[in-house]
């Protein structure tokens, strides 16, 4: 059963960018856009990442514009937006999504569809929305958003580039890494052309792209992405930034995936330091490098450790973010791996049974990651011989498998392979030949036939007809 090794942060919170990115060119192009100083002054409090000091001069702009010059003026209705936005920036996405929901109709109807600062507020709101788990609303909605942003705005202007990163991020966390790639490979030249080499946001989605690189499995392209762009990150906008940060941790996550373990949980672990004293011990980049420190002492076998660690830090997280953000699920998804490898069926399969759900709800029924942990759950009855509810598990999700990714999917196929195994178990020989005659036909075909697993299946396929020459 495969360990499961830690989201890029960008899968966490919407693939970070949902987060992150907004508008930031910064208060030079504030003020040139004709922005009132004050709100330029906000504006670079959110750019330096003082997002309380930041949060209080907001709400004072708003107070102050709204006396002056009126609560759907103009700019009054701007410094809303810019507060719900740093709002987001403090990981409090539902109480961002509350103020842009209530912000959206008065911005349409005020200034109307297709202007700059509803496009703005529509863009931000899909965001909120999917940071908290709408990441299938997401994908839907962006499309049209962007291309109604590129029509009225231009396709270089920084909200249509914003609302394709957050695409790029969105694909990505839904696990559709060949789209999320093209996305982001798209829109960076835009992004340089538009923002600069080495702007914030330029910056981030090139670290996005390694992001993604990484969820493929691409850690060799990946890893030196990462090192190029950490001194660059370091020097443009600080090494106790939180782009920095989230940058030292996927490059940790690279180490992981390359088996260094001890490397790995020295990263996460001085990591973890910095960020709770740089951004506090509940930040949300704090208790990521947390949970990831946890997926990495399952790595090393070290489950009791691993299990410790995340108990004491799924509460934290389903205090500070709720039970259904993509944090908390991951960390109750590991904690379950671990409840697995430390053979404690019966905590596994109540874990599980909590995830799925969530899962379903949030990436989808037919996402890889509801996926897996279904097939976990499969294995789990298996190993607790409940090899009826086993099998149901198994076909359902080979359904699932075949629909969404194809009859020979190397997962459509893994799941052949583990059906036939629970298949018999049951001494039902003559289905578990046939799906084991249906996974080594398809490794053959996508696998070649010297790869481990072509071979074990053939092996599964010898077995299985000697056992059923004995009946």
């Amino acid at each position: 059963m495969r360990q499961p090794l830690p989201p890029p942060i960008s899968v966490f919170a919407f693939g970070l960018l949902l987060l992150l990115a907004s508008p930031g060119a910064g208060k030079a192009q504030a003020e040139k856009a004709g922005q009132p100083p004050d709100y330029a002054a906000v504006m670079a409090l959110k750019l330096a990442e003082k997002y309380a000091e930041a949060e209080k001069a907001a709400q004072a702009l708003v107070a102050a514009s709204t006396k002056s010059v009126g609560a759907e003026a103009r700019e009054t209705l701007r410094a809303r937006i810019l507060l719900a936005e740093i709002v987001r920036k403090q990981v409090r996405e539902a109480e961002a999504e509350k103020q842009l929901q209530a912000l959206l109709p008065v911005v349409t109807r005020v200034f109307g569809e297709e202007d700059r600062e509803t496009l703005r507020c529509q863009s931000a709101l899909i965001a909120a929305k999917g940071t908290l788990g709408g990441y299938m609303q997401a994908i839907e909605k962006l499309p049209a958003l962007i291309a109604l942003q590129s029509r009225v705005l231009g396709p270089e202007d920084v909200e249509t580039v914003t609302s394709r990163r957050r695409l790029a991020a969105a694909l990505l966390s839904q696990g559709k890494l060949a789209d999320a790639e093209k996305e982001a490979r798209q829109v960076l030249p835009v992004c340089e052309r538009t923002l600069g080499a080495e702007s914030r946001d330029m910056l981030e989605t090139r670290l996005l792209l390694a992001e993604i690189l990484i969820q493929q499995d691409r850690h060799a392209e990946a890893e030196p992405l990462l090192q190029e762009l950490l001194p660059v990150l370091t020097r443009v906008v600080g090494a106790e930034s939180g782009v920095t940060l989230r940058c030292e941790s996927d490059i940790a996550k690279t180490l992981l995936s390359q088996e260094k373990y001890p490397e790995a949980e020295a990263k996460y672990r001085s990591l973890i330091a910095l960020d709770a004293r740089v951004l506090g011990p509940e930040a949300w980049q704090t208790l990521h490098d947390r949970s990831a420190l946890g997926a990495t002492l399952c790595r090393e076998q070290r489950w009791d450790e691993a299990v410790a660690l995340l108990q004491e830090l799924l509460p934290v997280t389903t205090r500070v973010f709720g039970a259904e953000h993509p944090s908390t699920v991951f960390v109750q998804t590991t904690l379950a791996e671990a409840w697995v490898f430390n053979n404690k069926y019966e905590e596994a399969e109540k874990q599980l049974h909590i995830v799925i759900p969530l899962q379903a709800r949030m990436f989808g029924p037919e996402s890889e990651k509801t996926l897996w942990s279904r097939i976990t759950l499969a294995g789990v009855l298996v190993a607790m011989e409940k090899h009826d509810e086993a099998e149901q598990e198994y076909l359902q999700v080979l359904a699932l498998y075949e629909h969404a990714f194809g009859a020979e999917h190397v997962e459509t196929l893994n799941t052949c392979y583990s059906l036939a195994l629970c298949l018999m178990e049951q001494d039902k020989l003559a289905e578990a030949l046939t799906y084991a005659k249906r996974a080594h036909a398809g490794y053959l075909k996508v696998l070649g036939e010297k790869h481990r697993s072509t071979r074990t299946s053939e092996n599964l396929i010898k077995h299985l007809t000697a056992l059923a020459a004995k009946v």
